[in-house]
């Protein structure tokens, strides 16, 4: 047995809400805690280290970023948006804003425009911008969701080409079509679902090429989209154990899947060399075997960078009548080079980063 070395990312400044995103863009990370956006240098994925950050005047509900700039939206009704020029990594400054009475629930950018999925009153919608010029951003067209204005029915948002994905929490999956002037449904996906569970309700897409991941509760299953307008499910994940807010990372024939009970505890990683036939070869588990339950972790969010995973975790502080709050801890590093034996890292100049994950694209 390898000896573990555990390398933690220390949360600092946090309230007792879990307000946060993160977005790595090349050797950087910008990362949102609360009101705060913190940018790291991630060149060694394994020793991160602080460079500066930025305040916001309220708690940062979505983030993206590409290139120099960073698009974030918070909890307050306006702006929709704000976009931070991050080119001088030392003194990050807002530099535009999209002041619409909206709330934007997920975001992603994609060269010259920004994909929001938007809350306005009992209304979600795909809203798109504009942000070529940055000190103006301005809205363009708008498709109506057909949903509630509840930010829990909004998991996610992403973009491939001129298709838009949105996975909802009514268990679908909309796939709309961007490339006209007004955006058109193109299809929805409704995965079956087992008589008697809720195994298909819609937690998380990614897409990968033709691919297209959706988690639902109890593993995930994978899409052939190469026909956009008839997906094609042609394999599937199944994990018994139940996961009521999971995620799937795609790094070529490698997924990773956030599994346990009742909440995520570990990373499964999955080969999906053959789409058809998705087979585990390893795991991480969060918790070591023996753990009290009082002490056990669970993942709030994580993501991929090189041969490294970062799993952001909490724990649930509850008095005597159940009420409880969820207690931010930290990051933990994984080595996944091995598939078979993913391992903790060692920490080797003592950097110490605020992180806190949600939800990552």
């Amino acid at each position: 047995m390898k000896t573990r070395f555990i390398t933690i990312l220390m949360l600092l400044g946090f309230a007792s809400s879990l307000y946060g995103n993160i977005e790595t863009v090349g050797n950087y990370t910008y990362v949102a805690n609360n009101k705060n956006i913190e940018i790291a240098n991630t060149t060694n994925a394994k020793q991160p280290s602080a460079i500066s950050s930025y305040t916001a005047s309220d708690n940062i509900k979505a983030i993206d970023g590409e290139g120099n700039y960073i698009y974030f939206s918070t909890t307050a009704i306006s702006p929709a948006f704000s976009i931070l020029d991050v080119s001088n990594l030392s003194s990050p400054t807002i530099i535009g804003q999209n002041n619409n009475a909206l709330i934007v629930a997920a975001c992603v950018s994609d060269g010259n425009y920004l994909y929001t999925v938007t809350l306005d009153g009992n209304k979600s919608a795909l809203n798109i911008f504009d942000v070529q010029d940055k000190q103006n951003p301005s809205s363009t067209s708008t498709f109506d969701l057909n949903t509630t204005s509840s930010s829990d029915m909004i998991q996610n948002i992403d973009v491939s080409g001129q298709y838009v994905f949105i996975a909802l929490d009514e268990s679908k999956v909309k796939i709309i079509d961007i490339s006209p002037s007004t955006p058109q449904l193109v299809s929805v996906i409704v995965p079956n679902r087992t008589p008697y569970t809720d195994d298909n309700l819609v937690q998380h897409v990614t897409v990968d090429g033709n691919d297209l991941y959706v988690t639902t509760v109890n593993g995930f299953r994978i899409y052939d989209i190469s026909d956009i307008s008839h997906p094609n499910e042609v394999g599937r994940y199944s994990d018994s154990r139940s996961v009521f807010e999971n995620k799937v990372i795609v790094d070529g024939n490698y997924a990773y899947y956030s599994t346990g009970t009742p909440y995520a505890m570990n990373i499964s990683i999955i080969n999906i060399s053959t789409k058809s036939n998705p087979t585990s070869v390893g795991e991480f588990a969060l918790n070591p075997a023996g753990t009290a339950w009082s002490d056990y972790k669970i993942i709030q969010d994580f993501t991929l960078n090189g041969d490294y995973l970062y799993i952001e975790n909490y724990k649930q502080d509850c008095d005597a009548n159940y009420n409880c709050v969820n207690v931010p801890q930290d990051v933990v590093i994984v080595d996944v080079s091995d598939k078979m034996n993913p391992e903790v890292v060692e920490e080797t100049n003592g950097q110490m980063v605020p992180v806190l994950m949600y939800m990552l694209d």
